[in-house]
């Protein structure tokens, strides 16, 4: 991060200087092109570079060295680059601590935290919001000679009294499961091999959890298939988990599972008797739910042969996020409306009943979350987000104010997130262009939002000197395109800022408003950073993501040509200062 941050800064003072390198008199590399021909959709496309996929290629190689070559002649070259480096470490590193979004057991907290100078995470819990933090946990009490681990998730039990952490050793995603005796911070000895999505859910009133499991690894074929077969066990604290019974899995549970490689994952919500199973299908984000009772699944009553799982949802209702309160469930639905609604079912027997809550148009259902008493359901327009507060008794619908205009975050990042807290306050994180992300929590009794205390702002954290302009330009089709534009307020509009044009624009994603500390380096030496929202992302919902998708896939680049057109045409920049950036499906 910090070396592209660093080649865009020495080329934007390259271009205040009027230093600018002849580019065009540059030697750069040859490669041997060898033309290979592939038809899709019915049209021939010719590929002269199909070489460059073989990197052990004696050529490829050859190729890569001259390209390093080059490149470090030129940057050897820039006599302040070392200072440059400096000034941008000084802004990414100004604060040495990351993390702090907390998971609560009533009024108490556990969140971890990742120290960047001793390259160590620890976990911490509260008593309450303002009580005392105690350090129960961090990654070096595991470490041995050859792992380091990191925090790949956690989750506490209903009292409080013990955590499962999902742990990744060696920066690998194939994490294990500890769990930590809170009270004497110990960990205990038993270890849950292969649970990268582990999801550990915790049984109210007993020390046991669901949690779901990849295979097992026994042949050179098992490696090539480890998301195959995935299986959801059951897990009491103290006991050996090889032998874990199996509560789900593809071969029992045909009715919930109908591929391989579907992957399940069983969730206990707090108030209710209710356990659902949430399968998620390849790289959908959408996912089938069954619900069952919580008592007959863990006394096993219920048969192969007799399935006792009632569905709520198909996939083909595209659900991506649920709550379940009492027998009542709440789903977030894109099929009826692609821009989402929240739909709110009655359990009740064999037979559902439906109600739509909210129907949305000019933005996007999002998210949601479930706490004690509330349901939360984020709502985003144009990189933006709104909050909802819904009572789970009365229905009544109340807007959430938030502290800024920005973007707020209601669960952790973990790989497969929580979908309730149980807390009578909600706890959230929030961010801006120019506004460093920190955490908050929600008072529903005095419907206030205040900063959460956990999380620890840099000196760089709000900048006064960088203001954001949100504008909306015409593409190429007469569609309104959002586009974000971050400049420091001493910028003048003389066209002759460096400017540096990012999109995404692919599977649905929001380019949302976030705080990046390597910017602001870029920003107060004059440069200019753009955002476009263009088709193939999720900032106008799903009908934005399909208007960007296959067929339609032309309009993700003409939106950002228009984007960078209109930058130009405003005096922000011009176009031989001028840069894009896409990474990855933006590439």
């Amino acid at each position: 991060k910090i070396l592209g941050l660093l080649m865009l800064s020495i080329s934007m003072h390259s271009c205040k200087q009027n230093v600018e390198t002849d580019y065009m008199k540059i030697n750069y590399p040859e490669i041997q092109t060898t033309s290979v021909s592939d038809r899709y959709f019915g049209k021939i496309i010719v590929d002269k570079y199909r070489t460059l996929e073989d990197i052990q290629n004696k050529n490829v190689k050859e190729w890569l060295h001259k390209e390093k070559t080059l490149t470090d002649s030129l940057l050897n070259r820039i006599s302040y680059r070392d200072s440059l480096k400096l000034k941008l470490e000084d802004a990414i590193f100004s604060t040495n601590v990351r993390g702090g979004f907390p998971r609560a057991v009533n009024k108490k907290l556990f969140y971890a935290r990742l120290f960047l100078k001793e390259r160590i995470e620890k976990i911490f819990y509260r008593d309450s919001l303002t009580a005392q933090e105690v350090e129960i946990f961090d990654t070096h009490s595991v470490n041995d000679s050859n792992t380091t681990y990191d925090i790949y998730y956690f989750e506490p039990s209903y009292d409080g009294k013990y955590l499962a952490c999902g742990l990744s050793p060696n920066g690998s995603e194939m994490s294990i499961i500890k769990i930590i005796d809170v009270a004497n911070k110990k960990i205990l000895p038993e270890t849950i091999e292969r649970a990268a999505y582990g999801n550990p859910s915790w049984i109210p009133g007993q020390s046991s959890f669901f949690y779901t499991q990849l295979k097992e690894i026994k042949s050179k074929s098992d490696e090539q298939t480890i998301y195959e077969d995935s299986k959801v066990k059951l897990h009491v604290v103290g006991n050996d988990s090889n032998n874990d019974p199996e509560i789900i899995s593809y071969s029992r549970s045909k009715e919930l599972i109908s591929s391989k490689l579907d992957i399940p994952f069983l969730t206990v919500f707090p108030n209710t008797d209710m356990a659902v199973v949430s399968v998620a299908r390849g790289s959908t984000p959408y996912v089938s739910l069954h619900y069952i009772s919580l008592n007959s699944l863990i006394s096993k009553k219920h048969s192969i042969n007799e399935p006792a799982w009632k569905q709520i949802c198909t996939p083909d209702e595209m659900i991506t996020g649920f709550a379940v309160y009492g027998h009542t469930a709440y789903v977030l639905s894109f099929h009826k409306n692609p821009n989402g609604c929240l739909m709110k079912y009655d359990l009740n027997g064999k037979s559902l009943t439906n109600e739509i809550l909210i129907n949305t148009k000019d933005e996007v259902l999002e998210d949601l979350i479930q706490t004690q008493n509330y349901i939360y359901v984020k709502r985003l327009k144009n990189g933006f987000s709104q909050l909802t507060r819904i009572d789970v008794h009365s229905n009544e619908q109340r807007e959430v104010e938030l502290p800024f205009t920005g973007y707020i975050t209601l669960k952790p990042p973990f790989p497969y997130p929580p979908f309730f807290l149980n807390s009578p306050s909600l706890f959230f994180t929030m961010e801006s262009w120019n506004k460093e992300l920190n955490g908050y929590y929600y008072d529903p009794n005095l419907n206030q939002v205040a900063e959460s205390g956990i999380r620890t702002s840099g000196k760089y954290g709000n900048p006064a000197d960088i203001i954001v302009k949100e504008v909306e330009i015409v593409s190429h089709d007469g569609v309104a395109v959002p586009l974000s534009i971050i400049h420091s307020k001493n910028v003048s509009l003389d066209g002759t800022n460096p400017t540096l044009l990012e999109a995404y624009g692919s599977y649905g994603i929001s380019m949302n408003s976030h705080f990046d500390l390597g910017l602001l380096t870029w920003l107060r030496m004059g440069g200019i950073y753009a955002v476009a929202h263009v088709r193939g992302g999720g900032e106008k919902g799903d009908s934005w993501y399909k208007a960007g998708y296959k067929a339609n896939k032309p309009n993700t680049w003409k939106d950002f040509i228009a984007c960078a057109e209109y930058l130009i045409k405003n005096k922000y920049t011009s176009s031989t200062k001028l840069a894009a950036k896409g990474v990855s499906a933006g590439g």
